[in-house]
């Protein structure tokens, strides 16, 4: 082509130049492209693996909606985050090595890019992309750039009103919605700058940063860090109300919990995708600002024609460009508006709604809803200095709201148990926790969805009425401590069924329960601290026990520390099982059993009479103990444990100066 047929061909077109970026700038951005494809892929991979993991127990904890095609999705879009990876680390490789390019080419539009060969493979595996080429070719660019932003940030505005109600950290809530404040207006403004060129490649690198931070970086510090601090730093966090209740409810606002969610979600997770794949075209079609001006006369042949061309289609791409339509003013005026809205809404619900009692641990912040909105409540009596304190007032739904995910009674006059009255008033309950009563009944019927029912120092002598019958499906973990029930009643097997964990520390039992037997879904059954004595093996009422316990084949971990057993039961033992047999008199391990299982920690003979008789460095810890009957791995595992609240054992690590005991 001649340089006045480009001249020519240029103006018909009015296409830009290619857009000139000073070498620093450019990349930075490439390292962001890429940084943010390989965080992306690496989350939802890592999301995809998790929720085709977690156990049914876990998924209804978090309230995953349609969990296996909420992985699929998450799996294609990290396959998507790759692909568009490799593609764009492509097109700046081909970009670079190509440095003599024709006049056409320099001028090639975004648009035509989208119809280029160098992306055409990808996009005909799916015919996804060719209904996008048609409603490329019939709208103009423009037009769906507005309506692709448009739709972007009318699902980040939902999700700031979904997590305002769901999330108990203000810091998240605050730092989401100034995301999205952030993106609902500078987006317009730059979309409403003259400047074409420019004006795309900020948009295109605005909208990538906004979205990575709002679909990636916020749920990677919301969720992994502190469950990463659970797995390599405190396993026992999970005892802790405040933390459960934050991950839980953080959990929730990543996954997708609804259909309307997981529009949304898709929507924001694809405009991401997007944003970068339309970056690394706008890169891969730029050239460095000291290559257009050194080396123009290389680029187009070494003709003083050719420069002319570049100042000529300079002059055409940069300076005549039309005036903003008025769409373009709309879309301005109505993200403004509704940005500005926003912000008195969200001002409004921090800083103008009703206090909630000082029982209330965490609470979420509705936008459209000013009343307390209570998901953590600790009534402790003690504390507010009345042990006759009426726990149904306390648990008046008028002043804590109707939304109640996790109640905590302690050191409370509490014969009867918490009023069923007051359960029914909360239908979103999940976990109920009572430590220290004197309750000795406990009547009633629990929300259809509670899922973990703990009962701590107690004078409770049986197992209460209320889980007798209607047991919640969802129930999943029952914990009796320090309560003297000695036995389970017949038959309950039926309407426990569901139980992952059941814990019966310290409750009088001397021998394993038949109903425990028959609970084939546990895969972790703590009988700690009760005085069944026998040998695990030989004796005539715990051997059938023991024996039948291996028809339990979903338990991982079985706790019989400090139960007087002379022997252990070694055929339970294997390397996928963990058996804690501390604070036992056993006195030798049989040669048959592995050693691996030993120095594994896959059993655990701390302080028993093995340890105690023998130096076994690799097989025992010592001391396990600090007080009578206070292990060492009970002190600061986030329960209350009066065993190790003296000063050998550093009044417990501060586990119960919630419950307000003093230290002498």
């Amino acid at each position: 082509m001649s340089a006045a047929a480009a001249v020519h061909y240029t103006i018909k077109q009015n296409a830009p130049p290619p857009l000139a970026l000073a070498p620093h700038i450019r990349h930075g951005i490439i390292v962001f492209a890429a940084v943010k494809h390989s965080v992306c892929a690496v989350f939802f991979a890592a999301q995809a693996f998790i929720m085709l993991t977690l156990s049914p127990t876990v998924l209804n904890d978090i309230h995953v909606y349609a969990p296996f095609v909420a992985a699929a999705t998450c799996g294609v879009l990290a396959i998507l985050h790759v692909v568009v990876l490799v593609q764009f680390h492509r097109q700046l490789t081909t970009k670079r090595s190509t440095t003599v390019a024709s006049s056409s080419t320099l001028v090639m539009s975004v648009r035509d890019l989208w119809r280029s060969p160098s992306s055409r493979w990808c996009r005909s595996y799916c015919s996804t992309w060719h209904l996008w080429t048609r409603v490329q070719k019939a709208l103009p660019r423009d037009t769906l750039v507005l309506v692709f932003n448009g739709i972007q940030l009318a699902s980040q505005s939902y999700q700031v009103i979904l997590i305002a109600s769901t999330v108990v950290d203000v810091w998240f809530v605050a730092v989401y919605s100034v995301v999205v404040l952030l993106h609902c207006c500078v987006a317009p403004l730059i979309f409403y700058s003259r400047h074409s060129q420019l004006k795309l490649l900020f948009l295109e690198l605005t909208n990538s940063l906004f979205t990575f931070c709002l679909t990636c970086v916020f749920p990677l510090v919301g969720v992994v860090v502190p469950s990463l601090t659970f797995l390599l730093v405190d396993p026992n966090l999970h005892y802790d109300p405040t933390w459960s209740t934050s991950v839980a409810l953080f959990s929730r606002v990543i996954v997708v919990t609804s259909p309307a969610d997981y529009v949304t979600k898709v929507v924001m997770n694809i405009g991401t995708l997007l944003s970068l794949r339309k970056l690394g075209h706008m890169l891969a079609q730029s050239v460095p600002h000291l290559k257009l001006r050194h080396h123009q006369n290389i680029a187009l042949g070494g003709s003083d024609k050719s420069i002319a061309l570049i100042k000529l289609s300079t002059v055409c791409g940069h300076r005549r460009v039309s005036r903003p339509r008025r769409q373009h003013a709309c879309f301005l005026v109505v993200c403004v508006v509704w940005g500005i809205a926003l912000v008195i809404l969200l001002v409004r619900a921090w800083f103008f709604r009703t206090n909630c009692p000082v029982t209330c641990v965490a609470q979420s912040i509705p936008i459209f809803d000013l009343t307390c909105r209570c998901k953590y409540v600790h009534v402790n009596c003690h504390a507010i200095g009345n042990e006759s304190l009426d726990v149904a007032a306390a648990l008046d739904p008028t002043q804590l709201g109707h939304d109640l995910l996790y109640v905590q009674l302690s050191r409370c006059i509490l014969l009867d148990g918490i009023p069923s009255a007051s359960l029914a008033a909360q239908p979103r309950l999940e976990k109920i926790s009572i430590h220290f009563t004197n309750m000795t009944t406990w009547t009633g019927t629990l929300p259809p969805i509670v899922n973990q029912v703990v009962v701590r120092q107690s004078l409770l002598t049986a197992v209460p009425d209320i889980l007798l019958h209607d047991f919640p499906p969802r129930l999943r973990s029952l914990i009796f401590e320090a309560c003297p029930l000695q036995s389970l009643p017949a038959g309950i097997e039926t309407e426990w069924q569901s139980l992952y964990q059941l814990m019966l520390v310290n409750t009088s039992l001397t021998h394993i329960p038949s109903v425990v037997l028959a609970l084939h879904q546990l895969t972790d059954l703590n009988l700690g601290f009760n005085r069944m004595g026998g040998t695990g093996s030989n004796d005539s009422q715990s051997s059938v026990s023991f024996s039948m316990l291996t028809n339990l084949t979903n338990l991982i971990e079985l706790d019989l520390s400090a139960t007087d057993l002379t022997d252990g039961p070694w055929t339970l033992t294997a390397t996928h099982f963990t058996l804690d047999l501390r604070l036992n008199p056993i006195f030798a391990v049989p040669s048959a059993v592995e050693s691996t299982l030993l120095t594994n920690r896959r059993i655990l003979l701390d302080g028993t009479t093995f340890c105690n008789a023998s130096t076994h460095p690799s097989y025992c810890h010592t001391p396990s103990t600090c007080a009578p009957n206070c292990l060492t791995t009970m002190v600061g595992n986030h329960l209350c444990d009066l065993a190790c609240f003296n000063a050998e054992c550093n009044y417990d690590n501060a586990d119960c100066d919630a419950y307000g005991f003093t230290r002498p």
